[in-house]
């Protein structure tokens, strides 16, 4: 690495050398033909999971409270989870695109 007279930082490499005009226009050249990252709904991935099988599975819901008014098998058949219809999986895989 070394400088030139006017200050610019050439990086030598085995077949060219760059300076610091030439590195930004390649890093501005690369930062609009490469894809944007797809960011995650962080309060879905807190809810959805993958199963081994690919499917996406839920937590079934009123068992937060009032649960003494709830008979045993009730609660024990709220516990588990499960599987999110078909109809809902296109918008659970938008809203986590790496799941």
């Amino acid at each position: 690495m070394g400088t030139c007279a006017d200050g610019d930082v050439i990086l030598k490499t085995a077949k060219q050398k760059f300076t610091k005009a030439r590195l930004k226009a390649r890093l501005k050249l690369n930062y609009f033909t490469t894809m944007p990252k797809l960011k995650t709904r962080r309060a879905a991935a807190k809810r959805f999971r993958r199963s081994g099988s690919g499917k996406i599975m839920r937590r079934k819901a009123f068992k937060n409270h009032l649960l003494e008014r709830k008979d045993q098998d009730r609660k024990r058949k709220l516990s588990k989870v499960a599987v999110v219809h078909e109809s809902d999986v296109r918008n659970v895989e938008r809203m986590m695109p790496y799941l």
